[in-house]
């Protein structure tokens, strides 16, 4: 064999190599959602149960979600790409990643509330930036809201800061803090912004308790104590073994 034809043969095996590596690469990196479990796997509950996330479905990836209890959605497909070019767009081209769930039928009804919030996919110019400029015809809007079912009934005040073009939050909380460490607003500033718009940061801050905490116990009368002393459980016998006193001291070794 001559070197030419030496090099030509190595230059098919590695045509040859590259090709079905970049084939198993497509089928192992198949991509579908998944929903995160209530629990972590040390039993505390998870920041965001229930949220819709997506990942791997290579076996070894895909074992190790299902041990940490994430469960796969693969009934809304995978995240992918269409075959060529010259193939009509499907719903990731036209919505991104999340477009397969979200221009399925069922799939907006998959998610959270917790998780609309959190991205705010109420507000409708806010989901067309995160789905290339459109929103799937499976959710519908009046105006600047997206018609969620998870959010019917539900009366949702925003914060936005002043100082940025598309900055907002659901919690002044989170407003004040974000004019003291982007906008080095101090405190009688913040004060004096919620003076002027109407916001009692004092009391937003206190929503729910988070600063200051009641707890109010009712008294328990004497006959209800003795009674619960009393009280044997069904299907338990009570029998406390006391050994005889006999004169001052311990009792007596027999």
């Amino acid at each position: 064999m001559t070197m030419v034809q030496s090099l030509e043969a190595d230059e098919a095996l590695i045509s040859a190599a590259r090709q079905m590596f970049q084939g198993n690469r497509r089928r192992s990196e198949r991509v579908c959602y998944y929903r995160t479990p209530q629990r972590r796997p040390d039993g505390g509950r998870h920041v965001q149960a229930g949220w819709i996330t997506w990942g791997d479905t290579q076996d070894s990836i895909k074992l190790g979600k299902l041990s940490r209890g994430y469960v796969p959605m693969e009934r809304y497909g995978f995240i992918r790409a269409k075959a060529t070019d010259e193939s009509p767009d499907g719903p990731f081209e036209l919505y991104g990643h999340w477009g397969p769930l979200l221009a399925h039928p069922d799939g907006p009804g998959e998610f959270p509330k917790e998780q609309i919030l959190a991205y705010h996919w109420y507000d409708a110019d806010r989901m067309r930036t995160s789905l290339r400029g459109q929103i799937p015809p499976s959710l519908k809007t009046r105006g600047a809201m997206v018609l969620w079912p998870q959010l019917a009934g539900e009366s949702l005040r925003i914060f936005a800061c002043p100082e940025c073009t598309d900055w907002r939050s659901l919690e002044a909380v989170f407003l004040a803090r974000h004019l003291r460490i982007w906008h080095d607003y101090d405190r009688a500033d913040i004060i004096a912004f919620g003076t002027q718009y109407g916001i009692d940061f004092a009391t937003e801050i206190n929503r729910e308790g988070r600063v200051i905490k009641t707890f109010a116990f009712e008294d328990v009368p004497a006959e209800d104590f003795e009674s619960e002393q009393e009280t044997e459980l069904a299907g338990f016998t009570l029998d406390v073994a006391r050994p005889e006193r006999r004169g001052p001291g311990r009792p007596r070794k027999e």
